[in-house]
């Protein structure tokens, strides 16, 4: 009877008393709130071809990217604005495809190629005339 007892509380607990770790695609996204970056912290990374770094205004540096797990994006602009009319915060709609990578933010799609604790890599491609093929992002 013991030992039947013992089996019952043990097949309970293995049903019931672990969690099961849902590694959700989107948790580095949510994980933090970010800032775009200015300075590359892994050159070494790049996508391929021709790329240039997406040149951030000063007015931007300090806005903060909080992506949220309902798949949106709140961009709060903070200190300097770029214009007078520029709203304090913008609300975006994302969506993140982990087999492919591709990040759709407000419609428009990207793809990120690295992302760490510490940064998020991603890339838009740029019509052909530009003589590059990406424009890199980064959030830190």
């Amino acid at each position: 009877m013991k030992l039947r007892l013992a089996s019952i509380i043990m097949l309970l607990f293995i049903m019931f008393g672990c969690k099961k770790d849902k590694d959700d695609a989107t948790d580095f996204l949510t994980s933090k709130t970010w800032k775009m970056g200015i300075r590359d912290k892994n050159p070494s990374s790049r996508p391929p071809g021709l790329f240039t770094y997406h040149s951030v205004p000063t007015c931007i540096q300090d806005d903060i990217y909080h992506f949220k797990k309902d798949g949106v994006l709140e961009i709060t602009r903070n200190g300097e604005k770029c214009d007078e009319a520029e709203l304090s915060k913008v609300v975006l709609s994302y969506s993140y495809n982990r087999e492919n990578g591709e990040l759709i933010i407000d419609g428009v799609k990207y793809v990120i190629f690295e992302h760490s604790a510490q940064q998020i890599k991603y890339y838009g491609v740029l019509p052909h005339a530009t003589g590059y093929d990406y424009n890199v992002y980064m959030l830190q």
